[in-house]
């Protein structure tokens, strides 16, 4: 029975009578109310050392608070904080309704010299658990925000429904002792992260209108799955260093802007100590797949930072970005049946991307797509044989003469040597024999247009017609190929 007697609770609008047990009925379910963090500490129940890699299947049987639970109070987090220094303490909430506000807030602690009496003091840091929110309903904001960067936490959202705003971020900057330090004021901010372990968002809903920010996080694993935003809907991720990042089963009819993701990269003194922060390699993977992407925004992601890519089955119409830094790997389709399948979904992907180069006139980017779009074809093609060997021939021509457009080089290198071999079947095939002397002539053989029988006009055989007839159609396909290359970024893909 709660402390506090409520006759009445307002659940989306809708005024909900409270039993004298303190239960209610919603959507079929009973829901025991409580208005109090007193009465929440008693139905609570706190586990250590849970291994976290399994949170994400937490089931219904496995529960952590005695009964479903309305809490009509707003939830300050920080309460169930510990100045303790026990670790890896976890709660876990299944089931329940926030009506009030929910918040995760913490205030950086200093460690340094007191100016007056040049004693030591330290002020301590809370101690703040880990939290999981498993089929929970967010009614009002729930905001997660600190002001340092020292804790290594998981935060695990799963089936849960926020109806106004999520925030989940740093500040932007920490106090800054005197005369420690030419940091800019860009690299203070962006050094300015929380460390996370974890940060899920797995099959979650929003309302319309709901604004979603993720922000001045350093993520260890950063999962968003099957999340639909519908109109008026923002989601903003930025200023955020990710080790993982996967983005997965996203469907997105408002606004996405991912910004500045992995750029910080400073090497500075700081009171006298070297002081290096690199994101800009040794991250793992970067994901996207079975999305529909929507309006987006991409500024300032470092790609190349990623020792892994994968995107694949997405659809980007609407996709703005600048200042994106492109990795060379290969971009990788996940699971496939087989080796068909595996290339088709590559050759999507870049087709995908050189789409979304285009949109952004980036061509010197969507020539390079084009360029691994028709090379995942051509390996398509080769062990395919429904299609005709011309389109096979056609395919390895282009990829052996200038690699789809990319290299003058591969032609003209090609017409310096194939010059040289044809010619000299020219000079064998003679009716008096080969003679040395006419080598001062190739570059005449080199011209496309030079006369039949520019060199010794009265003996030249069927063969030499043949072979000087063949090099003629070669070496035009040969400068059509390097016209081709040196037009790639002018010519529509």
């Amino acid at each position: 029975m709660s402390e506090s007697k409520c006759k009445h609770i307002l659940y989306r609008n809708e005024k909900i009578d409270v039993g004298e047990d303190g239960w209610v009925t919603i959507e079929n379910e009973r829901y025991l109310v409580i208005n109090s963090l007193r009465e929440c500490e008693e139905n609570f129940k706190v586990t250590k050392g849970e291994d976290f890699k399994f949170l994400d299947d937490i089931s219904t049987n496995k529960k952590y608070l005695d009964e479903k639970c309305i809490f009509n109070f707003e939830l300050p987090l920080i309460d169930f904080s510990s100045s303790t220094e026990v670790e890896s303490v976890l709660y876990i909430f299944c089931n329940n309704i926030f009506l009030k506000k929910v918040t995760i807030k913490q205030g950086y602690g200093v460690f340094g010299v007191s100016g007056v009496s040049d004693r030591l003091f330290k002020v301590g840091v809370i101690s703040i658990p880990n939290f999981a929110f498993w089929n929970a309903k967010f009614e009002d904001e729930c905001l997660i925000e600190f002001d340092h960067n020292k804790n290594d936490l998981s935060f695990i959202f799963n089936q849960c429904h926020f109806s106004k705003k999520l925030k989940i971020r740093n500040s932007e900057r920490r106090l800054q002792l005197p005369g420690g330090t030419d940091f800019s004021e860009y690299e203070i901010a962006q050094k300015t992260k929380l460390h996370l372990s974890k940060l899920h968002l797995k099959n979650c809903s929003v309302n319309d209108g709901v604004y979603l920010r993720i922000g001045f996080v350093s993520v260890e694993d950063f999962v968003l799955s099957n999340l639909k935003l519908p109109q008026n809907t923002e989601l903003s991720i930025g200023d955020c260093h990710f080790k993982n990042f996967q983005l997965t089963n996203f469907r997105n009819i408002g606004n996405f802007k991912l910004y500045k993701i992995n750029i910080l990269k400073i090497k500075h003194k700081y009171f006298d100590n070297p002081c290096e922060e690199d994101e800009t390699k040794g991250n793992k993977k970067f994901q996207i797949d079975n999305t529909s992407i929507g309006k987006t925004n991409f500024q300032s992601i470092n790609l190349s930072s990623f020792t892994e890519i994968k995107i694949f089955d997405n659809i980007f119409t609407e996709i703005d970005y600048t200042n994106i830094i492109w990795s060379d790997k290969v971009v990788g389709v996940g699971q496939c049946n087989n080796d068909t399948s595996k290339l088709s979904k590559q050759q999507d992907s870049y087709r995908t991307l050189k789409n979304v180069a285009l949109r952004n006139n980036d061509q010197p980017q969507a020539v390079k797509f084009y360029a691994k779009e028709m090379e995942f074809y051509r390996k398509l093609v080769k062990g395919n044989k429904s299609y005709s060997w011309s389109d096979r021939a056609t395919l390895w021509f282009n990829k052996r003469t200038n690699n789809f457009g990319l290299s003058f080089w591969k032609p003209l290198r090609l017409l310096l040597l194939l010059s040289i071999v044809f010619y000299f079947f020219v000079l064998c095939s003679f009716l008096d024999g080969y003679n040395s002397n006419y080598w001062r002539n190739i570059f005449e053989f080199l011209n496309p247009t030079h006369k039949v029988l520019f060199i010794n006009e009265y003996h030249w055989s069927g063969w030499s017609y043949f072979w000087d007839f063949l090099f003629r159609i070669i070496e035009g396909l040969l400068i059509y190929q390097t016209i081709q290359a040196f037009r790639k970024y002018s010519k529509k893909l």
